[in-house]
This record gives C-alpha cells, sequence and structure tokens, in this order.
C-alpha cells in the first residue's frame, strides 16, 4: 500500500478551499463602508427615478377630469360582473396614452382621451377589462412592494430576473381575462400593437395595459401553441411573499456583518459535533445581576466538541496585545470546559489561538472568572471567541469582556490543550478526514480518553467491512522548514486495530509529486496498545511546496492521536522514510 495511501488524494489546492468563504467575508468586512456607500448611492439613483413615476402619476392624476356618464357606468357594469365589491373611479387624463389603474383601497382607472375618439369600442372595453382584472388582482400593492424590493436589492441579478418574470406573468394573466371578455383574440392582439409605440418604461407604481413584455404578448395571442399563463393569484401573492422574506433575510445579513463585540443577540452554535449540544440565554442563572449564555450536552457520550460563539473584524485590536475576560459557571464538566479566543489572518491558519486546554474547566464549579490574552497581528482578518464544552455538562458564561492590556501581561496560546505547542500551519481545529476510502472512518475529538492534553483525535472504523483506509490529517506550505529535516511527532493510542495504523508525513514538490514520504507501514501500530510516542522524520527539499501529515488506519480498529508536535531537527537525527516504500502495495 505504501506511498499510494496518500499520494495524491487531497491536492494542496483542494486543501485550501474551505477557507475560501471566510477569506471572502473577511474581504466584504474590510470594505463594508465602501459596499454601504455603494449600495446607498444606488439605491437612492433608483428610488428618484421611481419618485419621478411617482410624482408623474400625481400629476396625471392631478390634471385628471371627471369621465362621462357612459363611460363610468359602463365600467361599473363591468366591475360588477368582474366580481369586484370596490367602487372603481374613472378619470379621463390626457397626459397619458394607454389605460392605468392606480390605487388599492380605493381605485382609479385613469382612460386617455386619445383613446375615447380613436380606438375601436371593443378593443377599448377590451383593455379596461384589462385594468379591471389588476385591481380584482390587487395586483397595485403587490407591485409597490415589487418596486421597493428592486430598490433596495439592485445589486442582485435574480432580484431582476424574478421581478421581470413576474411584470410579465401578471400581464398575461390580465390578458386571459381581457380575450375571454372581448371573445377576439385577433381585436385585442390589434389593440395592443396600437399602444406598443406609447408604452413607458418610467419605474411607477401604477398598471398600465402596455406592461410588461409587449411584443411577446402579442406574439402569445396570434399563436395558440404558447401556453397560457398559470400565475394565479396565489401565486401573486407568494411573489409578495418572497418580496419581503429577501429583504428581511438582506436586512439580517447586514446585520451579521456589523457583528463588533460581544453581543447577546448574535451568539451561535459551532463545533466540531454541534448536533449534540445546545445553547440558549438563561435569565435564570445571572452573575451580579447580569444574564448569562449556557452550552448544555444534550446526550449521555458526545462525540466531539460543541462552542457558543461569536465573530468579527478585530479594527480597533490591530497590533495590539488583547485580553478576553469572563465569568464562567460549570455543573458537572467530565470532558472539560474553556474559554477560547483565535485571530484569524489571510490565510488558512490562524495568527494566534488559545482554547485553555492546558488548563481546562472540570466537575463543578461556581462562577469563576477566566481570560485568554492572545496578540491580535496588524494582518488579522478576523478574531473569533466563545466558550467550548466537550462531553457532558453544562456551563455558563457572563459579563464577557475585552481589554487591550500591555506587553506585560503574558500570552496564554496554549492551542488544543497539549504541552507541545503547534507551529504555524497547523492548529488543533483543522484536521479532516480523507482517505481512499474515507466514508468507512469516523473520527471526533474524545475527552474522555487522553494522555496529558484534555482530549485526543480519535479515528474509528464504523463499516462492517473497511476495504481501504481513512486518514485523519493536515496539510500546509511549511515555508519555514525548506531545506530542512523535520520530525513529526504524537502519541498514540490503539484499540483492536485489525489491520495496521501509523503516523504518516509527505512532502510535497513543486510538481505536487511526492519527494519524500513516510507512514510506518513497515513499523505499523497494530493491536491494542497504550500511550507510546511515534515519530515519523523527513527532509524537505529548498523547492518543495507542501507539507501532509496525520494518522492513518486500515481495517477495523480504533487509534487515539494526541499533542501532535513539528519541529526542526538537526541532520543527525535519521530519516524514517523506508527505502522502496514508494514501490509498495
Amino acid at each position: 500500500m505504501g506511498k499510494a495511501l496518500v499520494q495524491e488524494f487531497v491536492p494542496f489546492a483542494a486543501a485550501r478551499v474551505a477557507g475560501i468563504p471566510q477569506r471572502v467575508g473577511f474581504l466584504m468586512e474590510e470594505h463594508l463602508v465602501l459596499l454601504f456607500w455603494c449600495w446607498f448611492v444606488g439605491s437612492l439613483l433608483l428610488a428618484l427615478r421611481f419618485g419621478g413615476g411617482w410624482l408623474h402619476l400625481r400629476r396625471v392624476r392631478r390634471l385628471a377630469s371627471a369621465a362621462p356618464p357612459d363611460l363610468q357606468h359602463q365600467i361599473n357594469q363591468m366591475a360588477e360582473r368582474f366580481g369586484l365589491s370596490r367602487y372603481v373611479r374613472a378619470l379621463v387624463v390626457r397626459d397619458a396614452t394607454t389605460p392605468m389603474a392606480m390605487g388599492w383601497l380605493r381605485p382609479l382607472l385613469l382612460v386617455p382621451v386619445s383613446l375615447l375618439a380613436d380606438m375601436d369600442p371593443v378593443g377599448l372595453e377590451a383593455l379596461l377589462a384589462h385594468e379591471l382584472a389588476h385591481i380584482r388582482r390587487h395586483d397595485y400593492f403587490v407591485n409597490v412592494v415589487q418596486c421597493v424590493v428592486e430598490i433596495l436589492l439592485f445589486y442582485h441579478p435574480a432580484v431582476w430576473w424574478i421581478s421581470r418574470r413576474v411584470r410579465t406573468e401578471r400581464e398575461l394573466c390580465c390578458d386571459d381575462e381581457a380575450v375571454q371578455w372581448c371573445e377576439d383574440p385577433l381585436l385585442y392582439a390589434e389593440t395592443l400593437t396600437r399602444l406598443n409605440e406609447l408604452r413607458s418604461e418610467t419605474l411607477s407604481p401604477a398598471l398600465a395595459a402596455g406592461g410588461g413584455e409587449l411584443m411577446f404578448r402579442i406574439k402569445r395571442l396570434l399563436i395558440p401553441a404558447l401556453k397560457p399563463s398559470t400565475m394565479s393569484a396565489r401565486l401573486n401573492l407568494l411573489a409578495l411573499a418572497c418580496s419581503v422574506s429577501i429583504v428581511m433575510a438582506a436586512g439580517f445579513s447586514t446585520n451579521a456583518l456589523h457583528a463588533q463585540s460581544a453581543d447577546a443577540a448574535k451568539w451561535f452554535l459551532a463545533g466540531s459535533n454541534r448536533i449534540d449540544y445546545a445553547i440558549s440565554a438563561d435569565s435564570a442563572v445571572t452573575h451580579d445581576g447580569r444574564p448569562s449564555q449556557t452550552i448544555a450536552c444534550k446526550v449521555k457520550e458526545a462525540d466531539g466538541f460543541g462552542t457558543i460563539m461569536q465573530n468579527f473584524v478585530p479594527t480597533e485590536f490591530l497590533g495590539k496585545r488583547v485580553r478576553m475576560s469572563a465569568w464562567v459557571k460549570n455543573k458537572d464538566v467530565s470532558g472539560w470546559a474553556g474559554l477560547w479566543m483565535r485571530v484569524d489572518g489571510s490565510g488558512e491558519a490562524p495568527l494566534a489561538f488559545d482554547n485553555m486546554g492546558n488548563r481546562p474547566i472540570r466537575g463543578t464549579l461556581d462562577w469563576t472568572r477566566y481570560e485568554v490574552v492572545l496578540d491580535v497581528s496588524e494582518k488579522a482578518k478576523g478574531l473569533a471567541f466563545g466558550l467550548l464544552l466537550g462531553g457532558p455538562g453544562q456551563a455558563w458564561l457572563s459579563d464577557l469582556s475585552f481589554a487591550i492590556v500591555d506587553s506585560s501581561v503574558a500570552v496564554t496560546s496554549a492551542a488544543g490543550g497539549g504541552k507541545r505547542a503547534l507551529p504555524a500551519g497547523m492548529t488543533s481545529d483543522r484536521w479532516f478526514m480523507a482517505g481512499n476510502r474515507p466514508g468507512d472512518y469516523a473520527t471526533s475529538q474524545d475527552p474522555a480518553v487522553h494522555h496529558n492534553a484534555a482530549f485526543s483525535h480519535a479515528l474509528v472504523s464504523k463499516a462492517m467491512e473497511c476495504k481501504g483506509f481513512g486518514t485523519l490529517m493536515q496539510m500546509f506550505e511549511g515555508k519555514e522548514y525548506l531545506g530542512k529535516r523535520i520530525r513529526f511527532t504524537a502519541w498514540v493510542k490503539s484499540e483492536n486495530v485489525e489491520g495496521w495504523a501509523g503516523l504518516w508525513m509527505r512532502v510535497d514538490g513543486p510538481t505536487s509529486d511526492s519527494t519524500s514520504f513516510d507512514n510506518m507501514q513497515q513499523r505499523a501500530i497494530k493491536g491494542s496498545q497504550e500511550w507510546k510516542l511515534y515519530e515519523v522524520v523527513l527532509d524537505v527539499a529548498a523547492d518543495s511546496k507542501a507539507v501532509a501529515l496525520g494518522i492513518l488506519m486500515e481495517g477495523k480498529g480504533k487509534v487515539w492521536m494526541e499533542e501532535p508536535h513539528l519541529e526542526v531537527v538537526p541532520a543527525s537525527v535519521p530519516v524514517t522514510a523506508p527505502q522502496g516504500v514508494s514501490e509498495q502495495k
């Protein structure tokens, strides 16, 4: 098996993909002010356009005069046949070229004077039927909401596509009503053709017979093969509900981008196995009268950990040493709990991290003040923080605060809870599952089985028959190791390993081919063994592009890994890569 186990199944570029959403989020937050002003100017211009259409409509309404009695009587009769309970007032206007419906509670029907003289009576009646259909469907109100959504979300192409589709379908529905009224599709198509040159594209709340994709509407009337519209009044209301939902969702997204500090309303649940945990605000448990947030394990045995957390862009902390402090209360914590803070840069690896792994909170304790102190680099793009819980129990968090401190206050970095600090580019929360049969295996953080740290990383088979291998691994550039000899060490415990397990490390060259590799296959871990320190030693060529490492297992069983450590060693330390390993099975 040998070298093929972890030779090329996870390219370095693919390993960085997981961090893309976070980097995009940081980029957006970094230019949030510019993005806001771009949105504001765009919305303002569209609002002015909408306002111009509204003022024009009000001017037309102000200059309109009462319709002749015979026309009003005709509209009253048509409204009665349409089943309209509201009175529809007709007005005659001079500065318009097509009938328009406006108003919702007290609808108005604006009829151009030119149409009264030149339009065929049957064709005019069909146009009036079209407008009465708009009134019956409450299209005026829906159109106003639609215009507001277009103004607020103008930057989203989907909004314009959906909006255009809704307008077209709305006109097709009213065309169907008009054709049923006049019973002559050809006559109605000719009537619409006469309006084609007079239509207006102004963003306006009024509904006109010449609206929508007019030429498509005419073609649809003349070509029977085209299917009629199926957008009912219920779908019209659904479009309204979607518009309101989009606006609300956009508002929530904007609020999320403005997170700057611990806010009781902005905590959320995360972690390696958050399904086993629950968070909530607890008004019954307070510290000095201040409310608390709590995280609790919902199951008797939990794999992995859960955390209540927040994150923000640390603009005010750049280049400073920051202390996060909070009061914590815990009950029956059999695994461990701890405050944590992480400083993120533009890459995958955090710039600084501490989760109290070397000073875990356990058992049952009353309110106690804890703190985490980290340096926030000038290059920092984000700061995440919270309270984590691994295993059964419950913990409460209250009165969390941040403060800038001087260099006399020591940092508390102790990533992963081990005595061996992890180097840059390799962190305890960046492990991921891979292999040629990763679905046959599962991984978790196990606070119940550990050696010196607060928890270990477990790799266990879950298939009845494991036909391949699974590995818990990390991958990083490792520029600080170029041209040096490095040693990867970790404490490992095994239980009923029927195949074999081992630490592994691979160094990739400029063409993604590995230049050195060792997976302990010739000194494999088998059966059940207590905690033992294992190592892999390789040379990193000066032109290397990536280093990958981890623990693998083939076959049924379970292994635990703790305190992974990577260090530079002198040339006197022999490499562990066996000769001919690449030719093995």
